[in-house]
């Protein structure tokens, strides 16, 4: 399981913007972990972020 803080380093996004995210079902569910305390799946997480488009720029060489 992944922390909050976990999940901000390693998708950029907020904590404000991941909760959104959530709400309109474009991201991963957390689980209650504790009564203080969230996690996400690291298996949907990745899921997530294979899901994204790809930031790649691909340059093509012009003849």
């Amino acid at each position: 399981m992944l922390s909050t803080k976990q999940v901000v380093k390693r998708t950029g996004l907020s904590v404000s913007t991941i909760r959104r995210q959530v709400l309109t079902g474009n991201f991963p569910s957390s689980r209650q972990l504790t009564p203080n305390r969230i996690g996400w799946s690291e298996e949907e997480i990745d899921a997530w972020e294979q899901s994204r488009p790809s930031n790649q720029i691909v340059l093509q060489e012009v003849e």
